[in-house]
């Protein structure tokens, strides 16, 4: 009964990398391996390191560890949004019994989609994938999921070797960290043209603060220069975050913040977040 009322908070939750560098030039570890490159948002976690830096992640995040937890350790989680809807993947030690057994429990039917294995829900909504010789659990809409098996067996369409890609010029300027977040735009209001965005939080020297990097990509310098105030502005109107420095060169913003440890937990996503 332990592992339903697990799963189904999982399930209710998605309703509603860790090798150098989170992009190199070779295939990286982790969910950002799977990360088909139509990706329009991507949150990627280091659930092992923030448990061994007793950092307490934001908390949705947070919650879909703890709901995995009874199947084994999650050592990496993403939340990808795509054209066809929201998947999570989940890269870790699990028990895979477990999971299978808890969703024949759930009325949900085995198949199969491009020789991996996969569960659909009674009503084809939601979908679950097992990668168990990779240590890979993914969950979401039917459609999501299936967009990702299929970019993967092909091993094309995937945002790591997508070298025009502006997401992931992005994410290699932000860097590492406990959470690395990119989208396909700014999320800031009044700016049109932007054209990707990239966060990276990290347990910097000082015990009691997370440090953040942040980088917007423009077309060009002067739109830059431009969407400049209004990115200092929206930081500067979130209570949590408290801006160090903001910089532009050419067409790159780059940004500088600090968060408290305890108010990380209450960041939220996209970034930057509103008042």
């Amino acid at each position: 009964m332990k592992r339903f009322a697990l799963f189904a908070l999982l399930l209710a939750a998605l309703a509603a990398p860790l090798a150098c560098g989170w992009l190199g030039g070779s295939s990286p570890d982790g969910p950002l391996r799977l990360t088909p490159d139509d990706a329009q948002e991507l949150v990627l976690v280091n659930a092992a390191e923030a448990a061994q830096s007793r950092t307490v992640l934001p908390a949705e995040f947070e919650a879909s560890v703890a709901n995995l937890g009874d199947y084994g350790d999650v050592n990496q989680l993403a939340r990808i949004t795509l054209p066809s809807g929201q998947v999570f993947v989940s890269g870790g030690q699990f028990d895979f019994a477990g999971i299978r057994q808890t969703l024949q429990q759930s009325n949900h039917a085995e198949t199969a989609l491009r020789d991996f294995e996969l569960w659909q829900s009674a009503d084809g909504q939601e979908a679950q994938a097992l990668i168990e010789d990779d240590g890979y659990f993914i969950s979401g809409g039917s459609r999501a999921v299936a967009a990702v098996l299929r970019s993967l067996d092909r091993d094309q369409g995937l945002l790591w070797n997508d070298n025009k890609s502006e997401m992931k010029q992005a994410l290699d300027l932000a860097g590492e960290g406990l959470l690395v977040t990119a989208a396909d735009d700014c999320r800031l209001e009044g700016i049109a043209n932007c054209r990707a965005a990239a966060w990276a939080f990290a347990r910097g020297e000082r015990r009691r603060i997370i440090e953040g990097t942040g980088i917007l990509l423009f077309p060009d310098a002067p739109a830059a220069a431009a969407a400049a105030p209004l990115a200092e502005r929206a930081i500067g109107n979130n209570q949590s975050l408290t801006l160090i420095s903001i910089a532009t060169n050419n067409q790159t913003i780059t940004l500088k913040v600090e968060i408290d440890r305890d108010n990380f937990p209450q960041l939220e996503f996209p970034l930057p977040p509103q008042q």
